[in-house]
């Protein structure tokens, strides 16, 4: 059969599209996604018109549907993208020879092999790698020092991040170091993987009813995770003080969550052994009179500030000899308060907020850069500039 026009362009479309490409390269794989970049390629006919400065995500359907409808939440709360990279485009997974070397690489290649109509494409802007990448490549840097200041700086944009989940009733629920893209270009972050984001309302409403589906502790989740549910909760509050401490000093010391928290964050005993007395401390006191609701209300204020505080202890490592002394004390202060195992104490987003910002500007970064804050946001610091065009214009006199 002869093509019409419309079918020989959208041919030609293809074949330039496909040499202009270089072929998808497996990056990273999370909890429900294998990440490619350049990205894998959709089956065709497809809507996507270009595979250029894009990244896929490949994911069962399921997943991915669940997935898409999070990213509509995130976009109404988030409208003009200043969090994350925006609107993604989904597409059927093809099964080009291209893309067949690259998901060998996943985990769920097996499957995908199996059944590739139970899976699915979702792609995204390119937002440079993630801070695990980072951190990982940050000891080669001919310039850390620098490179670390602007990370600091731009991590601010990931607090209000979380200001900006809570003032829509949403929580990330998956904050680590994977789940956020660094551009270091263009020195900016943006969170990505909304897989298990959640609406805190329907979170809470679940837990009371013993029907939420994340009850069971992961090492970057805060402890307290165990007494979500409505009847684990009541259970740890009748526990006494001898339970607490078997409880506490057995099974969480000698769970392997904990010791990875350790490891990842490279805390040290001192620091280690404050937490698990801080948390002890808490189910002795504060949760015995707390309510449920009242209880999950915190939680779910600071779960997102638990999983990036985490983050902040693991960049914390690779800022000594790099950063001033002054500045990696505050800052290690800071991030213990925001993993405290105490939930009475975990620290809320906006006094965290206030306290970087006192950091950052005290220790002469946001100065060295000619940035303040303002209103909790980053602005030029106009006044510098004028005093620095005065004292230009007293040498010129």
């Amino acid at each position: 059969m002869e093509q019409t026009q419309e079918e020989m362009n959208q041919t030609k479309k293809r074949k330039v599209l496909h040499k202009r490409t270089e072929e998808p390269k497996f990056i990273n794989e999370g909890t429900y996604g294998c990440i490619h970049r350049p990205p894998l390629r959709c089956e065709e006919p497809s809507n996507i018109h270009s595979y250029r400065n894009k990244i896929s995500k490949l994911l069962t359907k399921t997943h991915a549907e669940k997935e898409i409808q999070e990213y509509e939440n995130i976009q109404r709360a988030d409208p003009h993208n200043l969090y994350h990279l925006g609107e993604p485009e989904t597409c059927k997974l093809g099964m080009q020879s291209t893309n067949k070397n690259p998901i060998e690489k996943c985990t769920m290649a097996p499957d995908v092999e199996n059944s590739p109509q139970d899976f699915q494409l979702i792609l995204l802007k390119d937002g440079g790698n993630d801070l695990d990448h980072f951190i990982k490549n940050i000891h080669s840097s001919t310039n850390k020092p620098q490179m670390l200041e602007k990370c600091w700086i731009e991590m601010h944009r990931m607090l209000r991040g979380i200001r900006m989940f809570l003032m829509n009733d949403l929580v990330h629920h998956d904050v680590k170091y994977t789940n956020i893209l660094y551009d270091t270009q263009k020195n900016r972050m943006n969170y990505i993987d909304f897989g298990m984001m959640e609406n805190i309302k329907d979170s809470i409403t679940q837990c009371k009813h013993n029907d939420y589906d994340w009850t069971n502790n992961w090492w970057y989740f805060p402890y307290e995770t165990n007494f979500l549910d409505v009847q684990s909760f009541h259970q740890g509050q009748r526990m006494n003080r001898r339970e607490i401490n078997t409880y506490v000093n057995g099974n969480l010391n000698k769970d392997v969550w904990f010791p990875t928290l350790i490891r990842m964050t490279k805390l040290t005993k001192a620091e280690s052994e404050r937490l698990l007395y801080d948390y002890k401390q808490y189910l002795n006191t504060d949760f015995k009179t707390i309510s449920h609701h009242g209880f999950l209300i915190r939680y779910f204020s600071t779960l997102d500030i638990y999983g990036l505080g985490i983050l902040f202890l693991q960049i914390l490592q690779n800022s000594v000899n790099a950063m001033s002394p002054t500045f990696n004390e505050r800052m290690k202060v800071l991030a213990l308060r925001m993993i405290s195992f105490n939930l009475k104490r975990r620290i809320l987003i906006e006094e965290c907020m206030t306290i970087f910002e006192q950091i950052l500007e005290s220790t002469g970064i946001m100065e060295k850069y000619n940035l303040r804050f303002q209103s909790h946001r980053i602005v030029q610091n106009t006044a510098s500039r004028n005093n620095i065009t005065k004292k230009k214009r007293n040498i010129l006199a």
